[in-house]
C-alpha cells in the first residue's frame, strides 16, 4: 500500500514522500496526468507536490508561474497575461490526457481550506469534463454542497488515495499469457 502524507499548511512533506507504487508495472501509463490547481500564493507548495507525485511515476502539470515581473505590468497588460495563463490552465484541466485535478486548498488569509475564484472555475471545468477532483485539504464549508455534488475527494493531507486511484485507472496491468501448447 502506498503511504503518503502532506502536512497541510506546512512546506514539508514527510521524508519518504510516497513509497513507489510502481511495483512490477511499466513506467509508461498512457500519458495520463494529474493537473494541480490552487492559489498562486502556494506555487512553492505546488512544486513540492509535483516532486512527490513524479517520484511515484505520476505525471503532473502545473499552472504557468506568475513571476515577479507580473507586478510590474500595467493593468491592461496584466489582464491580458492573466487571461492567457487562465485559459491555458483550463485547457490542461479539460484535456483528454488529464486523469484528475489535485487542488491545493491550504489556509489563506485566515480562511481554512481556501479555494479562490479561479480554482473554483477549474474544479467546475474538471467536473463538467468528468475528471475526478481531489482536495489536498478538507472541503471548505462555503462550497460543501457543490463539491459534494461534484464528488470531490478530500485527501486530508494524504496523497496515497490519489496515487492509488491513478495507478488503478491509468497503468495497464500485465495480462497472463494463454498456454497454447503444453510440454508434458
Amino acid at each position: 500500500m502506498v503511504q503518503a502524507s502532506w502536512n497541510v499548511g506546512s512546506p514539508m512533506v514527510d521524508s519518504a514522500c510516497l513509497h513507489s507504487a510502481a511495483g512490477p508495472f511499466p513506467a509508461r501509463h498512457n500519458h495520463r496526468r494529474v493537473v494541480i490547481c490552487g492559489s498562486m500564493t502556494f506555487y512553492g507548495e505546488m512544486l513540492r507536490m509535483q516532486d512527490c507525485l513524479v517520484q511515484n511515476d505520476v505525471p503532473v502539470e502545473l499552472p504557468d508561474a506568475e513571476d515577479d515581473i507580473v507586478a510590474a505590468l500595467e493593468q491592461a497588460e496584466y489582464e491580458r497575461f492573466k487571461r492567457r495563463v487562465t485559459l491555458a490552465h483550463l485547457r490542461r484541466v479539460r484535456h483528454r490526457t488529464t486523469f484528475a485535478v489535485l487542488v491545493l486548498n491550504l489556509d489563506k488569509h485566515d480562511r481554512p481550506d481556501y479555494i479562490g475564484p479561479s480554482t473554483y472555475a477549474e474544479i467546475a471545468m474538471a467536473s463538467a469534463f468528468n475528471k475526478p477532483v481531489y482536495l489536498i485539504g478538507n472541503v471548505p464549508s462555503a462550497y460543501a454542497d457543490e463539491l459534494a455534488a461534484w464528488k470531490a475527494v478530500p485527501l486530508n493531507g494524504r496523497m496515497d488515495r490519489l496515487v492509488e486511484d491513478y495507478w488503478a485507472s491509468c497503468v495497464p496491468r500485465p495480462q497472463p499469457q494463454m498456454k497454447l501448447f503444453s510440454m508434458a
